[in-house]
């Protein structure tokens, strides 16, 4: 299986191949997040990643003064 051979952390899918992402991860003993394009249950959706500032996690940011 991919996903062990490749020791992947995240899935991108669409939104119709989530239940069968969820299925292959049944085989895992890792934590692996799905990312979908469109709305689907137990699912990162990638439009929130794309409208997510960041500004959440700013202790996290290194700033750089720019010159």
């Amino acid at each position: 299986m991919r996903i062990q051979e490749s020791k992947a952390k995240w899935i991108f899918c669409d939104a119709a191949s989530v239940p069968q992402c969820q299925a292959a991860l049944a085989q895992v003993d890792w934590p692996v997040e799905i990312l979908a394009f469109g709305e689907a249950e137990g699912t990162t959706s990638v439009d929130e990643l794309f409208l997510d500032d960041g500004s959440g996690n700013s202790s996290h940011i290194y700033k750089t003064e720019l010159k």
